[in-house]
Protein backbone atom coordinates (compact mmCIF):
# COMPACT_ATOMS: atom_id res chain seq x y z
CA UNK A 1 0.00 0.00 0.00
CA UNK A 2 1.23 3.54 -0.88
CA UNK A 3 0.26 5.87 1.96
CA UNK A 4 1.95 9.32 2.59
CA UNK A 5 3.63 10.19 6.17
CA UNK A 6 5.56 8.79 8.48
CA UNK A 7 5.55 6.26 11.35
CA UNK A 8 4.27 7.33 14.04
CA UNK A 9 4.71 5.61 17.65
CA UNK A 10 6.05 2.36 18.32
CA UNK A 11 3.25 0.32 16.48
CA UNK A 12 1.29 2.77 14.48
CA UNK A 13 1.73 4.15 10.87
CA UNK A 14 -0.27 7.25 10.05
CA UNK A 15 -1.54 7.76 6.49
CA UNK A 16 -3.67 10.78 4.84
CA UNK A 17 -7.19 9.01 4.53
CA UNK A 18 -9.66 11.01 1.22
CA UNK A 19 -11.88 13.66 2.22
CA UNK A 20 -14.90 13.46 4.15
CA UNK A 21 -17.29 15.88 3.95
CA UNK A 22 -17.76 17.40 7.78
CA UNK A 23 -14.76 15.75 9.02
CA UNK A 24 -12.19 16.17 6.48
CA UNK A 25 -8.50 14.68 5.96
CA UNK A 26 -8.28 11.93 8.80
CA UNK A 27 -5.43 10.41 9.79
CA UNK A 28 -5.85 6.92 10.33
CA UNK A 29 -3.96 4.57 12.72
CA UNK A 30 -2.93 1.16 11.47
CA UNK A 31 -0.33 -1.49 12.60
CA UNK A 32 3.19 -1.60 11.28
CA UNK A 33 6.16 -4.02 11.72
CA UNK A 34 8.63 -1.77 13.90
CA UNK A 35 11.30 -4.05 13.17
CA UNK A 36 11.30 -3.21 9.39
CA UNK A 37 8.73 -0.26 9.15
CA UNK A 38 6.89 -2.69 6.93
CA UNK A 39 3.31 -2.33 6.76
CA UNK A 40 1.40 -5.30 7.84
CA UNK A 41 -1.50 -6.90 5.97
CA UNK A 42 -4.09 -6.59 8.54
CA UNK A 43 -4.93 -7.87 12.08
CA UNK A 44 -6.28 -10.38 10.33
CA UNK A 45 -3.66 -12.19 7.69
CA UNK A 46 -4.70 -12.45 4.55
CA UNK A 47 -5.97 -9.26 3.55
CA UNK A 48 -4.73 -6.26 1.32
CA UNK A 49 -6.31 -3.07 2.39
CA UNK A 50 -7.29 -0.16 0.51
CA UNK A 51 -9.04 2.92 2.95
CA UNK A 52 -10.00 5.75 0.97
CA UNK A 53 -12.65 6.64 3.15
CA UNK A 54 -11.48 8.94 5.92
CA UNK A 55 -13.44 7.84 8.74
CA UNK A 56 -12.21 8.77 12.35
CA UNK A 57 -14.89 5.57 13.30
CA UNK A 58 -12.46 3.43 11.53
CA UNK A 59 -9.86 2.36 14.24
CA UNK A 60 -9.80 -1.56 13.88
CA UNK A 61 -11.06 -4.10 11.67
CA UNK A 62 -12.49 -6.49 14.00
CA UNK A 63 -15.88 -5.83 12.62
CA UNK A 64 -15.04 -7.68 9.78
CA UNK A 65 -17.42 -10.71 8.58
CA UNK A 66 -16.51 -13.98 7.83
CA UNK A 67 -16.60 -13.60 4.33
CA UNK A 68 -13.64 -11.09 4.68
CA UNK A 69 -11.47 -13.19 6.89
CA UNK A 70 -9.00 -15.36 6.25
CA UNK A 71 -8.03 -14.66 2.65
CA UNK A 72 -5.13 -15.64 1.38
CA UNK A 73 -2.34 -13.43 1.74
CA UNK A 74 -1.36 -10.74 -1.25
CA UNK A 75 2.47 -10.13 -2.21
CA UNK A 76 3.48 -6.97 -3.44
CA UNK A 77 3.74 -8.26 -7.53
CA UNK A 78 0.93 -9.44 -7.27
CA UNK A 79 -0.98 -6.35 -6.64
CA UNK A 80 0.62 -2.57 -7.63
CA UNK A 81 -1.13 0.61 -6.06
CA UNK A 82 -0.29 3.77 -6.62
CA UNK A 83 -1.65 7.21 -5.78
CA UNK A 84 -2.87 8.09 -9.51
CA UNK A 85 -6.17 6.62 -8.45
CA UNK A 86 -5.86 2.89 -10.28
CA UNK A 87 -4.82 -0.17 -9.16
CA UNK A 88 -3.08 -3.18 -11.11
CA UNK A 89 -3.52 -6.99 -10.79
CA UNK A 90 -1.71 -9.75 -11.91
CA UNK A 91 -3.88 -12.39 -11.14
CA UNK A 92 -7.48 -13.12 -11.25
CA UNK A 93 -8.82 -11.78 -8.25
CA UNK A 94 -12.25 -10.27 -6.13
CA UNK A 95 -12.35 -7.28 -5.35
CA UNK A 96 -14.57 -5.86 -2.25
CA UNK A 97 -15.77 -2.48 -2.51
CA UNK A 98 -17.12 -1.37 1.37
CA UNK A 99 -19.12 1.60 1.70
CA UNK A 100 -21.44 3.43 3.54
CA UNK A 101 -24.54 6.25 2.68
CA UNK A 102 -23.18 9.21 4.39
CA UNK A 103 -19.96 8.63 2.37
CA UNK A 104 -19.62 10.75 -0.59
CA UNK A 105 -20.94 8.85 -3.94
CA UNK A 106 -19.37 6.11 -4.93
CA UNK A 107 -19.62 4.69 -8.59
CA UNK A 108 -20.71 1.11 -8.05
CA UNK A 109 -22.23 0.31 -11.59
CA UNK A 110 -18.84 -2.09 -12.55
CA UNK A 111 -19.79 -3.99 -9.17
CA UNK A 112 -21.99 -6.06 -7.69
CA UNK A 113 -23.95 -5.93 -4.40
CA UNK A 114 -23.26 -8.67 -1.93
CA UNK A 115 -24.92 -7.31 1.35
CA UNK A 116 -26.50 -3.96 2.16
CA UNK A 117 -27.06 -2.67 6.40
CA UNK A 118 -23.78 -4.49 7.47
CA UNK A 119 -22.17 -3.27 10.85
CA UNK A 120 -18.32 -3.27 9.98
CA UNK A 121 -17.47 0.12 11.91
CA UNK A 122 -17.21 2.50 8.93
CA UNK A 123 -20.29 4.49 9.79
CA UNK A 124 -21.82 2.31 12.59
CA UNK A 125 -24.37 0.04 10.40
CA UNK A 126 -25.80 0.20 7.04
CA UNK A 127 -22.49 -0.71 5.40
CA UNK A 128 -23.20 -2.23 1.89
CA UNK A 129 -20.83 -4.47 0.24
CA UNK A 130 -20.36 -4.65 -3.23
CA UNK A 131 -17.75 -7.43 -5.21
CA UNK A 132 -16.31 -7.18 -8.99
CA UNK A 133 -14.42 -10.34 -10.46
CA UNK A 134 -11.09 -9.12 -12.36
CA UNK A 135 -8.78 -10.51 -14.87
CA UNK A 136 -4.41 -9.11 -14.66
CA UNK A 137 -4.89 -5.61 -15.81
CA UNK A 138 -5.45 -2.15 -14.02
CA UNK A 139 -8.45 -0.24 -12.71
CA UNK A 140 -9.69 2.86 -11.64
CA UNK A 141 -10.37 3.71 -7.89
CA UNK A 142 -13.43 5.83 -7.04
CA UNK A 143 -11.71 8.85 -5.50
CA UNK A 144 -14.69 9.41 -2.92
CA UNK A 145 -14.85 7.60 0.14
CA UNK A 146 -14.93 3.91 0.02
CA UNK A 147 -12.30 0.77 1.07
CA UNK A 148 -11.11 -1.67 -1.37
CA UNK A 149 -10.17 -5.28 -0.28
CA UNK A 150 -8.38 -7.49 -2.81
CA UNK A 151 -8.99 -11.27 -1.84
CA UNK A 152 -7.05 -13.83 -3.79
CA UNK A 153 -7.71 -16.77 -2.06
CA UNK A 154 -8.81 -20.22 -3.42
CA UNK A 155 -11.97 -21.56 -1.66
CA UNK A 156 -11.75 -25.03 -3.26
CA UNK A 157 -8.41 -26.75 -1.22
CA UNK A 158 -6.79 -30.01 -3.20
CA UNK A 159 -9.22 -32.15 -4.36
CA UNK A 160 -9.20 -35.37 -2.08
CA UNK A 161 -9.91 -38.57 -2.45
CA UNK A 162 -8.16 -41.71 -3.96
CA UNK A 163 -9.04 -44.04 -7.36
CA UNK A 164 -6.85 -47.40 -7.98
CA UNK A 165 -8.20 -50.22 -9.29
CA UNK A 166 -11.03 -51.09 -11.40
CA UNK A 167 -11.57 -54.82 -11.47
CA UNK A 168 -13.95 -56.51 -13.80
CA UNK A 169 -15.73 -59.89 -12.30
CA UNK A 170 -18.59 -61.42 -12.62
CA UNK A 171 -20.22 -65.04 -13.69
CA UNK A 172 -21.10 -67.23 -16.53
CA UNK A 173 -21.71 -64.53 -19.49
CA UNK A 174 -21.96 -61.75 -17.70
CA UNK A 175 -20.09 -59.01 -16.19
CA UNK A 176 -21.04 -56.99 -12.87
CA UNK A 177 -18.48 -54.48 -11.94
CA UNK A 178 -19.98 -52.04 -9.78
CA UNK A 179 -17.31 -49.14 -8.64
CA UNK A 180 -18.47 -46.23 -6.37
CA UNK A 181 -15.37 -43.68 -5.50
CA UNK A 182 -15.51 -40.57 -3.70
CA UNK A 183 -13.37 -37.64 -5.34
CA UNK A 184 -14.36 -34.76 -2.83
CA UNK A 185 -13.12 -30.76 -3.29
CA UNK A 186 -13.28 -29.16 0.29
CA UNK A 187 -13.75 -25.84 1.14
CA UNK A 188 -11.27 -24.52 3.59
CA UNK A 189 -12.80 -22.98 7.06
CA UNK A 190 -13.41 -19.56 5.19
CA UNK A 191 -15.07 -19.39 1.75
CA UNK A 192 -14.38 -15.17 0.81
CA UNK A 193 -16.79 -15.81 -2.00
CA UNK A 194 -19.15 -18.13 -0.66
CA UNK A 195 -20.90 -18.59 -3.97
CA UNK A 196 -23.12 -21.67 -3.37
CA UNK A 197 -22.16 -25.65 -3.49
CA UNK A 198 -18.78 -27.21 -4.76
CA UNK A 199 -19.39 -28.18 -8.50
CA UNK A 200 -16.93 -31.23 -10.23
CA UNK A 201 -16.14 -31.93 -13.30
CA UNK A 202 -13.32 -33.73 -15.67
CA UNK A 203 -10.92 -30.64 -17.37
CA UNK A 204 -9.25 -33.27 -18.80
CA UNK A 205 -8.66 -37.58 -19.89
CA UNK A 206 -11.33 -39.25 -19.51
CA UNK A 207 -13.27 -41.54 -16.89
CA UNK A 208 -12.84 -45.83 -17.92
CA UNK A 209 -15.87 -46.63 -20.05
CA UNK A 210 -18.86 -46.71 -18.31
CA UNK A 211 -18.38 -44.51 -15.15
CA UNK A 212 -19.25 -40.63 -14.57
CA UNK A 213 -18.46 -38.07 -12.20
CA UNK A 214 -21.45 -36.74 -10.08
CA UNK A 215 -21.34 -33.11 -10.90
CA UNK A 216 -22.73 -31.98 -7.48
CA UNK A 217 -21.65 -34.60 -4.78
CA UNK A 218 -18.01 -35.66 -6.89
CA UNK A 219 -18.51 -39.48 -6.71
CA UNK A 220 -17.50 -41.24 -9.15
CA UNK A 221 -19.58 -44.30 -10.36
CA UNK A 222 -20.23 -47.09 -12.91
CA UNK A 223 -20.30 -50.45 -14.28
CA UNK A 224 -17.70 -51.33 -16.94
CA UNK A 225 -19.48 -53.47 -19.02
CA UNK A 226 -17.12 -56.31 -20.66
CA UNK A 227 -17.49 -56.62 -24.51
CA UNK A 228 -15.32 -57.85 -27.57
CA UNK A 229 -11.46 -57.37 -26.64
CA UNK A 230 -10.59 -55.74 -22.78
CA UNK A 231 -6.74 -54.97 -22.37
CA UNK A 232 -5.53 -56.01 -18.82
CA UNK A 233 -3.50 -53.09 -17.23
CA UNK A 234 -5.47 -50.60 -19.13
CA UNK A 235 -4.80 -47.09 -17.84
CA UNK A 236 -6.95 -44.20 -17.91
CA UNK A 237 -5.68 -40.85 -16.54
CA UNK A 238 -7.86 -37.82 -15.84
CA UNK A 239 -8.15 -34.84 -13.84
CA UNK A 240 -11.28 -33.80 -11.21
CA UNK A 241 -11.69 -29.78 -11.33
CA UNK A 242 -13.70 -28.92 -8.35
CA UNK A 243 -14.49 -24.84 -8.90
CA UNK A 244 -16.83 -22.24 -7.18
CA UNK A 245 -20.04 -21.27 -8.97
CA UNK A 246 -18.52 -17.28 -8.83
CA UNK A 247 -20.20 -15.23 -11.30
CA UNK A 248 -16.71 -14.00 -12.68
CA UNK A 249 -13.54 -15.50 -12.75
CA UNK A 250 -13.90 -18.85 -11.07
CA UNK A 251 -11.65 -20.29 -8.37
CA UNK A 252 -11.07 -24.40 -8.95
CA UNK A 253 -8.75 -26.97 -7.85
CA UNK A 254 -7.11 -29.66 -10.13
CA UNK A 255 -6.26 -33.07 -9.51
CA UNK A 256 -5.12 -35.68 -11.54
CA UNK A 257 -6.30 -39.76 -10.93
CA UNK A 258 -4.92 -42.62 -13.26
CA UNK A 259 -7.27 -45.63 -12.56
CA UNK A 260 -5.69 -49.44 -13.94
CA UNK A 261 -8.51 -51.63 -15.13
CA UNK A 262 -7.84 -55.20 -14.19
CA UNK A 263 -9.37 -57.65 -16.48
CA UNK A 264 -9.20 -61.29 -15.75
CA UNK A 265 -8.52 -63.90 -18.78
CA UNK A 266 -12.53 -64.94 -18.98
CA UNK A 267 -13.39 -61.41 -20.01
CA UNK A 268 -10.26 -60.22 -21.72
CA UNK A 269 -12.01 -61.49 -25.13
CA UNK A 270 -15.37 -62.01 -24.92
CA UNK A 271 -16.12 -64.74 -26.96
CA UNK A 272 -19.33 -64.45 -28.92
CA UNK A 273 -19.35 -66.49 -31.99
CA UNK A 274 -17.68 -69.88 -33.19
CA UNK A 275 -16.46 -71.66 -36.22
CA UNK A 276 -16.07 -75.56 -37.43
CA UNK A 277 -14.13 -75.42 -39.98
CA UNK A 278 -12.98 -78.88 -42.47
CA UNK A 279 -13.33 -82.30 -40.87
CA UNK A 280 -14.42 -85.41 -43.24
CA UNK A 281 -16.45 -88.23 -44.11
CA UNK A 282 -15.69 -91.40 -45.66
CA UNK A 283 -12.02 -90.86 -47.22
CA UNK A 284 -13.54 -86.94 -48.48
CA UNK A 285 -11.84 -84.13 -46.42
CA UNK A 286 -14.04 -80.86 -46.62
CA UNK A 287 -13.40 -77.16 -47.05
CA UNK A 288 -16.45 -76.09 -46.00
CA UNK A 289 -17.24 -73.97 -42.78
CA UNK A 290 -20.02 -73.23 -40.53
CA UNK A 291 -20.90 -70.23 -38.17
CA UNK A 292 -22.21 -71.16 -34.71
CA UNK A 293 -23.71 -67.86 -32.68
CA UNK A 294 -23.08 -68.50 -28.87
CA UNK A 295 -26.37 -66.46 -28.38
CA UNK A 296 -28.50 -68.57 -30.51
CA UNK A 297 -26.69 -71.98 -30.82
CA UNK A 298 -28.06 -72.94 -34.58
CA UNK A 299 -24.99 -73.46 -37.03
CA UNK A 300 -25.16 -71.65 -40.62
CA UNK A 301 -23.09 -73.01 -43.75
CA UNK A 302 -20.62 -70.70 -45.10
CA UNK A 303 -19.88 -72.67 -47.45
CA UNK A 304 -16.99 -74.67 -49.71
CA UNK A 305 -13.36 -72.88 -49.91
CA UNK A 306 -13.33 -71.72 -46.08
CA UNK A 307 -10.49 -73.21 -45.60
CA UNK A 308 -7.66 -75.73 -47.58
CA UNK A 309 -9.47 -79.10 -47.14
CA UNK A 310 -8.39 -81.19 -44.60
CA UNK A 311 -8.45 -83.50 -41.39
CA UNK A 312 -6.63 -84.25 -38.61
CA UNK A 313 -4.81 -81.39 -38.07
CA UNK A 314 -4.74 -78.76 -35.36
CA UNK A 315 -4.63 -74.50 -35.30
CA UNK A 316 -5.18 -71.83 -33.06
CA UNK A 317 -7.52 -68.30 -33.44
CA UNK A 318 -6.30 -65.06 -32.88
CA UNK A 319 -8.69 -62.27 -33.10
CA UNK A 320 -9.21 -61.92 -36.23
CA UNK A 321 -8.12 -65.10 -37.88
CA UNK A 322 -8.08 -68.96 -37.40
CA UNK A 323 -5.10 -71.07 -39.01
CA UNK A 324 -4.79 -74.45 -39.71
CA UNK A 325 -1.46 -76.67 -39.67
CA UNK A 326 -0.46 -79.08 -42.45
CA UNK A 327 -4.21 -78.24 -43.70
CA UNK A 328 -4.67 -78.68 -47.99
CA UNK A 329 -4.34 -81.96 -50.09
CA UNK A 330 -7.39 -84.10 -49.00
CA UNK A 331 -8.10 -86.62 -46.61
CA UNK A 332 -4.77 -87.61 -44.53
CA UNK A 333 -2.60 -85.74 -46.23
CA UNK A 334 0.44 -84.15 -44.00
CA UNK A 335 2.14 -81.00 -45.75
CA UNK A 336 4.15 -78.22 -44.64
CA UNK A 337 1.61 -75.66 -44.97
CA UNK A 338 -1.00 -73.37 -42.86
CA UNK A 339 -4.50 -72.68 -43.87
CA UNK A 340 -6.26 -69.10 -42.89
CA UNK A 341 -9.92 -68.53 -42.18
CA UNK A 342 -10.85 -64.89 -41.94
CA UNK A 343 -13.29 -64.56 -38.39
CA UNK A 344 -14.21 -60.78 -39.75
CA UNK A 345 -15.06 -61.59 -43.24
CA UNK A 346 -15.97 -64.90 -42.76
CA UNK A 347 -13.73 -65.89 -46.36
CA UNK A 348 -10.77 -67.89 -46.52
CA UNK A 349 -7.76 -65.92 -46.09
CA UNK A 350 -4.00 -65.66 -48.07
CA UNK A 351 -2.19 -68.23 -46.41
CA UNK A 352 1.09 -67.78 -44.34
CA UNK A 353 4.10 -70.17 -44.61
CA UNK A 354 4.52 -73.69 -43.65
CA UNK A 355 5.88 -74.42 -39.59
CA UNK A 356 8.52 -76.14 -41.40
CA UNK A 357 6.77 -79.39 -40.60
CA UNK A 358 4.29 -81.80 -42.67
CA UNK A 359 1.96 -81.84 -39.33
CA UNK A 360 -0.22 -84.73 -38.83
CA UNK A 361 -2.31 -85.73 -35.93
CA UNK A 362 -1.14 -83.28 -33.78
CA UNK A 363 -2.34 -80.67 -30.76
CA UNK A 364 -2.01 -77.04 -30.47
CA UNK A 365 -2.32 -75.05 -27.02
CA UNK A 366 -2.77 -71.49 -27.34
CA UNK A 367 -1.97 -69.13 -24.72
CA UNK A 368 -4.12 -66.74 -22.94
CA UNK A 369 -2.80 -63.64 -25.57
CA UNK A 370 -4.63 -64.75 -28.27
CA UNK A 371 -1.24 -64.25 -30.12
CA UNK A 372 1.00 -67.47 -29.95
CA UNK A 373 0.34 -71.29 -30.22
CA UNK A 374 2.30 -74.31 -29.33
CA UNK A 375 2.10 -77.15 -31.16
CA UNK A 376 3.58 -80.88 -31.22
CA UNK A 377 2.38 -84.78 -31.91
CA UNK A 378 2.45 -86.50 -35.05
CA UNK A 379 4.99 -85.11 -37.97
CA UNK A 380 6.69 -83.08 -35.63
CA UNK A 381 7.64 -84.58 -32.89
CA UNK A 382 9.01 -81.54 -31.62
CA UNK A 383 7.36 -78.43 -30.16
CA UNK A 384 7.04 -74.93 -32.24
CA UNK A 385 5.94 -72.05 -31.32
CA UNK A 386 3.46 -69.48 -33.81
CA UNK A 387 3.17 -65.86 -33.19
CA UNK A 388 -0.20 -64.67 -34.68
CA UNK A 389 0.57 -60.94 -35.17
CA UNK A 390 3.93 -61.82 -37.41
CA UNK A 391 2.72 -65.18 -38.65
CA UNK A 392 6.20 -66.68 -38.09
CA UNK A 393 7.30 -70.11 -36.38
CA UNK A 394 9.99 -70.94 -33.90
CA UNK A 395 11.43 -74.36 -32.77
CA UNK A 396 11.35 -74.76 -29.39
CA UNK A 397 12.51 -78.51 -29.25
CA UNK A 398 11.28 -81.12 -26.70
CA UNK A 399 7.57 -82.22 -28.23
CA UNK A 400 6.48 -85.57 -28.46
CA UNK A 401 5.19 -87.65 -31.28
CA UNK A 402 2.26 -89.79 -32.23
CA UNK A 403 -1.27 -88.74 -31.90
CA UNK A 404 -1.92 -85.93 -29.74
CA UNK A 405 -4.78 -83.68 -27.85
CA UNK A 406 -4.38 -81.23 -25.74
CA UNK A 407 -6.35 -78.65 -23.65
CA UNK A 408 -5.41 -74.81 -22.65
CA UNK A 409 -6.02 -72.58 -19.30
CA UNK A 410 -4.40 -69.20 -18.53
CA UNK A 411 -1.16 -70.15 -17.35
CA UNK A 412 0.01 -73.82 -18.91
CA UNK A 413 -1.59 -76.00 -22.03
CA UNK A 414 -1.75 -80.18 -21.12
CA UNK A 415 -1.03 -82.38 -23.70
CA UNK A 416 -1.73 -86.58 -23.57
CA UNK A 417 -1.56 -88.99 -26.57
CA UNK A 418 1.71 -91.03 -26.47
CA UNK A 419 3.03 -88.67 -23.73
CA UNK A 420 2.13 -86.42 -21.17
CA UNK A 421 3.58 -83.17 -21.27
CA UNK A 422 3.40 -79.37 -19.97
CA UNK A 423 4.14 -76.28 -21.34
CA UNK A 424 4.53 -73.23 -19.75
CA UNK A 425 3.26 -70.26 -21.42
CA UNK A 426 5.23 -67.18 -19.72
CA UNK A 427 8.38 -69.02 -19.84
CA UNK A 428 7.64 -71.73 -22.47
CA UNK A 429 9.11 -74.24 -20.12
CA UNK A 430 8.05 -77.89 -20.94
CA UNK A 431 7.71 -80.60 -18.52
CA UNK A 432 6.77 -84.46 -18.88
CA UNK A 433 4.00 -84.76 -16.40
CA UNK A 434 2.11 -87.76 -14.95
CA UNK A 435 -0.94 -87.19 -15.38
CA UNK A 436 -2.73 -88.29 -18.68
CA UNK A 437 -5.21 -85.69 -19.49
CA UNK A 438 -7.38 -88.45 -21.95
CA UNK A 439 -7.24 -91.97 -22.54
CA UNK A 440 -6.21 -91.76 -26.45
CA UNK A 441 -4.97 -89.12 -28.89
CA UNK A 442 -8.49 -89.53 -30.84
CA UNK A 443 -10.42 -88.56 -27.66
CA UNK A 444 -10.25 -84.54 -28.07
CA UNK A 445 -9.90 -81.66 -25.27
CA UNK A 446 -11.88 -79.03 -25.08
CA UNK A 447 -10.39 -76.11 -22.80
CA UNK A 448 -12.03 -73.00 -21.44
CA UNK A 449 -11.18 -69.89 -19.66
CA UNK A 450 -11.78 -71.77 -15.98
CA UNK A 451 -8.29 -72.94 -16.01
CA UNK A 452 -10.55 -76.55 -16.42
CA UNK A 453 -10.44 -78.70 -19.52
CA UNK A 454 -12.26 -81.99 -20.69
CA UNK A 455 -10.87 -85.11 -22.47
CA UNK A 456 -12.29 -88.25 -23.18
CA UNK A 457 -11.76 -90.83 -19.84
CA UNK A 458 -11.95 -93.87 -22.24
CA UNK A 459 -12.84 -94.94 -26.14
CA UNK A 460 -10.37 -94.34 -29.03
CA UNK A 461 -11.50 -93.20 -32.23
CA UNK A 462 -14.91 -93.47 -30.69
CA UNK A 463 -16.66 -95.31 -27.53
CA UNK A 464 -15.66 -91.88 -25.02
CA UNK A 465 -19.10 -91.46 -22.62
CA UNK A 466 -17.48 -89.72 -19.80
CA UNK A 467 -15.38 -86.63 -19.63
CA UNK A 468 -11.74 -86.18 -17.03
CA UNK A 469 -12.39 -83.30 -15.85
CA UNK A 470 -8.94 -81.40 -15.64
CA UNK A 471 -7.68 -78.84 -13.61
CA UNK A 472 -5.13 -77.44 -15.48
CA UNK A 473 -3.52 -75.92 -12.60
CA UNK A 474 -3.03 -78.40 -10.23
CA UNK A 475 -3.03 -81.43 -12.64
CA UNK A 476 -5.47 -83.30 -11.57
CA UNK A 477 -8.80 -84.73 -12.52
CA UNK A 478 -12.23 -86.45 -11.83
CA UNK A 479 -15.00 -87.34 -14.63
CA UNK A 480 -18.31 -86.52 -15.63
CA UNK A 481 -20.79 -87.57 -18.35
CA UNK A 482 -19.83 -86.59 -21.59
CA UNK A 483 -22.22 -84.63 -23.71
CA UNK A 484 -22.44 -86.74 -26.03
CA UNK A 485 -22.25 -90.80 -25.71
CA UNK A 486 -19.74 -92.59 -27.80
CA UNK A 487 -17.99 -90.37 -29.67
CA UNK A 488 -14.80 -89.57 -30.60
CA UNK A 489 -12.69 -87.09 -33.33
CA UNK A 490 -14.43 -84.30 -31.83
CA UNK A 491 -14.58 -81.05 -32.97
CA UNK A 492 -14.22 -78.72 -29.54
CA UNK A 493 -15.48 -75.05 -29.50
CA UNK A 494 -15.33 -72.71 -25.84
CA UNK A 495 -16.57 -69.71 -25.43
CA UNK A 496 -17.22 -67.88 -21.94
CA UNK A 497 -19.53 -70.10 -20.01
CA UNK A 498 -19.85 -73.66 -21.72
CA UNK A 499 -18.62 -75.63 -24.61
CA UNK A 500 -19.56 -77.37 -27.30
CA UNK A 501 -19.56 -80.37 -30.22
CA UNK A 502 -19.96 -79.74 -33.54
CA UNK A 503 -19.19 -82.53 -34.85
CA UNK A 504 -17.83 -86.04 -33.85
CA UNK A 505 -17.44 -89.10 -34.93
CA UNK A 506 -19.44 -92.20 -32.81
CA UNK A 507 -18.81 -95.17 -35.50
CA UNK A 508 -19.59 -93.07 -38.56
CA UNK A 509 -18.62 -89.43 -38.96
CA UNK A 510 -21.78 -87.34 -37.98
CA UNK A 511 -22.80 -83.44 -38.05
CA UNK A 512 -23.86 -83.71 -34.11
CA UNK A 513 -23.35 -81.07 -31.47
CA UNK A 514 -23.87 -81.02 -28.08
CA UNK A 515 -23.13 -78.71 -24.76
CA UNK A 516 -21.40 -78.59 -21.57
CA UNK A 517 -22.34 -75.92 -19.16
CA UNK A 518 -19.16 -75.72 -17.30
CA UNK A 519 -20.25 -74.46 -13.79
CA UNK A 520 -22.79 -77.45 -13.31
CA UNK A 521 -21.24 -80.08 -15.46
CA UNK A 522 -24.42 -80.63 -17.29
CA UNK A 523 -23.95 -81.89 -21.31
CA UNK A 524 -26.98 -82.05 -23.40
CA UNK A 525 -27.10 -83.07 -27.32
CA UNK A 526 -28.46 -79.81 -29.42
CA UNK A 527 -31.05 -79.94 -31.99
CA UNK A 528 -28.63 -77.63 -34.41
CA UNK A 529 -26.27 -79.72 -36.48
CA UNK A 530 -22.97 -78.68 -38.69
CA UNK A 531 -24.65 -77.80 -42.34
CA UNK A 532 -23.13 -78.46 -45.94
CA UNK A 533 -21.91 -82.18 -46.00
CA UNK A 534 -23.43 -85.53 -44.51
CA UNK A 535 -20.95 -85.71 -41.74
CA UNK A 536 -17.55 -83.67 -40.17
CA UNK A 537 -14.99 -85.22 -37.67
CA UNK A 538 -11.59 -83.89 -36.98
CA UNK A 539 -11.92 -81.03 -38.38
CA UNK A 540 -11.36 -77.66 -35.99
CA UNK A 541 -12.89 -75.27 -34.28
CA UNK A 542 -12.37 -71.45 -34.18
CA UNK A 543 -14.16 -68.51 -31.55
CA UNK A 544 -13.71 -64.74 -32.11
CA UNK A 545 -15.53 -61.72 -29.57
Amino acid sequence: MAFSGTIGGSNTKTGRGAYHPGVGPQDINYPVSVSTGTELMSPVDGLQLRIDAAQTIWTTYQNLPAYLTGVGKVTSAVINETDSGTFTVTQPCRVWLLRSPGWNAVDTSAYTLYASNQTLGLDGSNTSVYYRDVTPGTYPYDNNSAMYIWSFDNPVSEVSGTLGTTVVNGTGDTTANTSSTRISGQRGTYDPFFNGPITYSISSGSLPPGFTLNSTTGQITGTYSASGINTDGQVYTFTVRASDNSPGAKSYSDRSYSVTLSVPWLYRQIITTLYMVGGYKDASAWSNGNRFPRSTETCTNLGNGCIDNYNYKSGMCSDNNGYVFGAGGGHAVDLNTTSKFSHRTEVKASNPGGPGYNCSDTATAFAPDRNRSYTTGDGVSNMFRFTASTESFATLGGGQGGHACQVSGENKGIFWGDANRSINFSNEAQATISMAGGAHGQQKGLSSKLNLGYGGNEGTYNGGYNHRKINITNETYGTITKMLGNCGEENYAMSQDRGYILGEYNGAQNNNCGRLIYATDAGTSLATSIQGNGGASSGHCFWRD
